[in-house]
């Protein structure tokens, strides 16, 4: 029988009968705890923070799905290239004009990242490589975890998909409380215009296409200010 490459593949785990709170909990919990951590005023050692970060995030995630990698990385096609770099273009967009109402209108400044200062070695950018796959894993992690729970309670799967989006999306901008200590900003800049990210997601149900548009939208400002500092 010939497959019909425009069936849409659904997210994993929501009406899989057999996932259970358990289940739940191991994917929330790493995210959960990697929250807290950041309101704490003490570092994990040895740099090893993006690390653990990251990989035991993607260890709960195949601990769930029983070792399918699949379930999270696909190979993207030329549509998914193309949405990323349009969805990316739209991100700079909302984030940019977002940054100008909050100034103009509510004369609130949006304060900058404090890595800007760091040096912007080999180092930087393999850390920055691992950080930002473990970001994307944090999102996808903490709404698949609500959408099991909210899919459960509602059996309405528009419903839950918000629901889930938006306690994703929320917990995503208060991962950032600390990095800019700005609440309107991380709720807007970090939250809500983060969904331009999230969107390769939900559309491909595949990480690889959320996380180059995230990599793409965080390393171009790195890049021009590696650019000015050598001229």
């Amino acid at each position: 029988m010939k497959k019909d490459n425009n069936i849409e593949l659904d997210y994993p785990f929501y009406k899989d009968v057999k996932i259970n709170i358990l289940d739940v909990l191991i994917l929330a919990i790493v995210p959960i705890l990697f929250t807290i951590y950041t309101f704490f005023p003490f570092e994990i050692p040895f740099g090893l923070s993006p690390y653990l970060f990251t990989f035991l995030q993607l260890g709960a995630f195949l601990i769930v799905a029983k070792g399918k990698i699949s379930l999270l990385i696909k190979k993207p096609n030329k549509r998914d290239i193309l949405r990323v770099f349009v969805t990316l273009i739209l991100q700079f967009v909302i984030a940019i004009s977002l940054a100008l109402i909050l100034k103009y209108l509510f004369h609130i400044a949006t304060n900058e990242n404090g890595v800007f200062e760091l040096e912007m070695n080999v180092r930087f950018w393999i850390v920055i490589i691992v950080q930002l796959f473990g970001e994307e894993l944090y999102k996808i992690l903490l709404f698949l975890a609500a959408l099991i729970v909210s899919y459960k309670l509602t059996k309405k799967r528009i419903l839950s998909i918000g629901i889930a989006l938006t306690f994703s999306l929320t917990c995503f901008a208060f991962l950032h409380a600390t990095t800019y200590n700005n609440i309107a900003q991380i709720l807007l800049l970090q939250g809500a215009a983060s969904l331009c990210c999230m969107y390769n997601y939900l559309k491909t149900k595949n990480i690889l296409t959320s996380y180059m548009q995230h990599l793409l939208f965080d390393a171009i400002p790195f890049v021009l200010s590696m650019l000015s500092i050598l001229n």
